[in-house]
């Protein structure tokens, strides 16, 4: 499953400073791309092409904005950001499919205002960061090492 970062709304004035706030993420080698659906979202059919992927995120991101660039017919509410609370609104209550052909789906979902893992087993929780990966099983093992040296 690879994962996907969107910088959403790259036409913004704020959008500039974005790729180095997620040059850790790159580094990482996850795959970051700008967008501006409300531009082109051309470049964005190429990674959704044969997948079903889902759009995940907090709330005003312009997740549904993406859903009508691709699939103008779906016409999902859309809103503002509102200027009082400085946040998304909550224009997406539940998570829909849509096909874009038949074998590219992607899944709106509803903007999240908190993330947690606290619901994942420890073994899920190992695999779910890739930059642990080179190091799982070895962790024990340093462990045990460091508290054998602690007691010479």
């Amino acid at each position: 499953m690879a994962a996907l970062i969107l910088l959403n709304k790259s036409e913004l004035p704020q959008a500039p400073a974005a790729p180095a706030a997620l040059g850790p993420y790159r580094g990482l080698g996850y795959r970051v791309e700008a967008l501006s659906p409300k531009r082109d979202v051309g470049p964005l059919v190429a990674h959704l092409k044969g997948r079903t992927s889902v759009l995940v995120g907090q709330s005003g991101m312009g997740k549904s904005t993406i859903i009508n660039a691709l699939i103008p017919q779906a016409s999902m509410p859309v809103a503002e950001i509102s200027t009082a609370l400085d946040s998304g609104r909550h224009t997406t209550t539940h998570a829909r499919l849509f096909h874009l052909d038949a074998t590219t789906h992607i899944i709106d979902s509803p903007g999240m205002q908190a993330f947690g893992l606290h619901h994942l087993a420890e073994q899920a929780l190992e695999s779910a960061f890739v930059e642990f990966r080179p190091w799982l099983g070895q962790c024990l093992g340093w462990l045990e090492r460091c508290a054998a040296r602690s007691a010479e």
